[in-house]
């Protein structure tokens, strides 16, 4: 299975940051995109999420995709 989307920090310097987004494989943040599919609610563009959000996220997301 290939990964589709990946979950990371938002700072470029370290990954104990507070804020990550999850990315395609265009390194394009589409966090706002997934959470917007999965929960109904817009989101309004682009948007962060805690790093364990991001990670179920982008987990999710591959599953998804592989089926």
């Amino acid at each position: 299975m290939s990964v589709k989307y990946t979950a990371r920090s938002t700072s470029d310097r370290t990954e104990d940051w507070p804020f990550w987004m999850v990315v395609d494989e265009r390194n394009i943040n589409v966090t706002g995109k997934l959470f917007e599919k999965w929960s109904g609610i817009p989101a309004s563009g682009g948007m962060f999420a805690t790093r364990e959000t991001a990670t179920a996220l982008a987990a999710t997301a591959n599953n998804l995709a592989a089926l």
